[in-house]
């Protein structure tokens, strides 16, 4: 078993505040393959943060958390004005940029790539995630941040 990846069993929370895709009905997924798909646990990958070796799973427990890929940096603005427009606390990490995946398999396992992003609940569960760049990061994070909150989207 690789020490970059750990499997669990993964069963599908469903709720309206989990962006869960169209046509996307699976309840469950093998947990030797997870796949970071809305609604399921967030997998695990070994990371470092701040030169500390630690799982994906560390960062989550507090606060929200967007995961961008090491293109997202949109994504990272975005989050921070999302959880300012909505008052929340969130964590924002991009791959290379202070967050490193020396495995090479966090964006893969979040279905994430270099410019997607996820957004995970700070019980573990992926709220939402982009598997590209949006051309409106800022509205895409904010409408989903507001779906994990159950709160209502003002019109724009």
């Amino acid at each position: 078993m690789s020490f970059c990846v750990q499997r669990s069993t993964n069963v599908r929370y469903r709720s309206p505040a989990v962006c869960t895709p169209p046509g996307d009905d699976e309840i469950w997924e093998d947990p030797r393959q997870p796949t970071g798909r809305p609604g399921f646990r967030a997998p695990h990958a070994t990371v470092s943060l701040g030169g500390e070796e630690r799982s994906t799973l560390d960062l989550f427990g507090r606060r929200f958390v967007v995961l961008a890929g090491a293109e997202g940096d949109a994504w990272s603005a975005a989050a921070s004005a999302a959880a300012a427009e909505l008052g929340v606390e969130l964590d924002a990490y991009r791959l290379g940029a202070g967050l490193e995946d020396r495995c090479g398999a966090v964006a893969e396992l979040y279905g994430i790539g270099p410019r997607g992003a996820a957004l995970v609940r700070p019980d573990g569960f992926v709220a939402w995630r982009a598997s590209a760049a949006a051309a409106d990061a800022d509205r895409a994070l904010r409408q989903a941040l507001g779906a994990a909150l159950a709160r209502p989207q003002r019109a724009v």
